[in-house]
């Protein structure tokens, strides 16, 4: 027996339903849930808690919201004490032996807040299923109660709980976090442009960022599988002598102003109302980056061409392979490791580029010599 829970932070659209399954949506302001028709809400004196019911399946549904200022280190200790306080109350009302089946408590996977479940049996009577959530500013609850037994109501709550939506908080980047993410995007565009799409795309599809509305279509599954098969090709032809040089041409007109859209994406509707002069600054150092990243790797490639042998190109590759997924990561988990690492990327490839353009040019005049000879 397991619960199925884990919901997402972000609001989502309504699944697609099964032909001819009636459904009653109800929207409030801080979730959307939607039930078989067998279910009917139970008018009550307050808004808050909302009660539901079914006959047909003898259990009942209650939602609250109860809004409060949360500090993050007090997150953990309240949910907590949320779960005990009602385990307290159910043993204290109910006339049985109350037990706990499963008990549980864990950070949810975006870092936002805490995500509390408990399952409990009461003797003789009824299965308690509760699913919770702790953020900085809400506690909110989903409880049901069946008559079945408690296999029965487990599959019942596991069928409700997907078609329940929380308008939980948005998590809003700090500054550091922001221009970390900018850099490492805008830097990462210029060396593997469809791999950072989808990164980032699965990034705010699963969950684990909150992407800006300037990128939450990166999370689509159409741009996601169309970035994937665009990576796949990308690290093919990254890997070929001469291809790759040609890979990268034509892609100059398609790095550069990509690295300068996602940045710009990620500083949509941040600092207010200065956030449109924000977000043409964010694509003008996003476009910079990604020049920058761009022209050192495609003037290192265009010299490794020039050996016989191909793994000084295969070694490159890969190279550029791993440290995109690697700066994207520190950008979000350790930005102040991640700042370090991109100014001394950023030094190698001025470096690279000003020894690459001579390597090269000394070899067109090389090569003019016996011509005019």
């Amino acid at each position: 027996m397991k619960l199925s829970y884990s919901f997402p932070l972000a609001t989502q659209s309504a699944p697609t339903l099964p032909p001819l399954q009636v459904r009653r949506a109800y929207a409030y302001a801080e979730f959307h849930l939607d039930l078989p028709g067998n279910w009917r809400q139970v008018p009550t004196q307050e808004d808050n808690p909302l009660n539901f019911q079914s006959d047909a399946d003898r259990a009942a549904i209650t939602v609250s919201a109860d809004l409060h200022d949360i500090p993050a280190d007090k997150a953990q200790g309240l949910a907590e004490q949320c779960i005990g306080d009602r385990i307290a109350a159910l043993e204290a009302a109910s006339p049985g032996r109350v037990t706990v089946i499963q008990r549980a408590i864990k950070p949810h996977t975006s870092g936002a807040g805490f995500e509390m479940s408990y399952a409990a049996e009461v003797e003789g009577e009824q299965a308690h299923l509760f699913l919770g959530y702790v953020t900085s500013r809400k506690i909110l609850s989903f409880s049901m109660t069946c008559q079945p037994g408690k296999h029965e109501a487990v599959a019942l709550f596991n069928a409700a709980v997907p078609h329940f939506r929380p308008r939980l908080p948005e998590v809003n980047l700090d500054l550091t976090h922001l221009l970390a993410l900018a850099a490492a995007v805008g830097w990462a565009s210029g060396l593997r442009l469809y791999l950072t799409v989808l990164l980032v795309g699965i990034a705010g599809h699963w969950g684990w960022v909150t992407l800006p509305p300037g990128l939450a279509v990166l999370g689509s599954p159409l741009v996601m599988g169309c970035a994937a098969v665009l990576a796949l090709v990308e690290f093919l032809a990254d890997k070929i002598p001469f291809v790759d040089s040609a890979w990268d041409a034509l892609h100059t007109l398609i790095r550069i102003p990509a690295g300068a859209a996602l940045v710009a994406g990620l500083f949509s509707g941040w600092a207010g109302d200065a956030g449109q002069a924000w977000t043409v600054v964010a694509a003008l150092a996003g476009g910079g980056l990604a020049a920058a990243a761009h022209t050192a790797k495609a003037s290192t490639r265009a010299m490794a061409n020039t050996s016989p042998e191909p793994f000084s190109n295969i070694g490159l590759s890969l190279a550029g392979d791993v440290a995109v997924p690697t700066m994207l990561w520190l950008a979000w988990a350790h930005p102040f490791i991640f700042f370090p690492l991109l100014v001394v990327s950023l030094a190698v490839m001025a470096a690279l580029i000003w020894f690459c353009f001579k390597f090269l040019r000394a070899l067109l005049k090389r090569v003019r010599r016996p011509a005019s000879a």
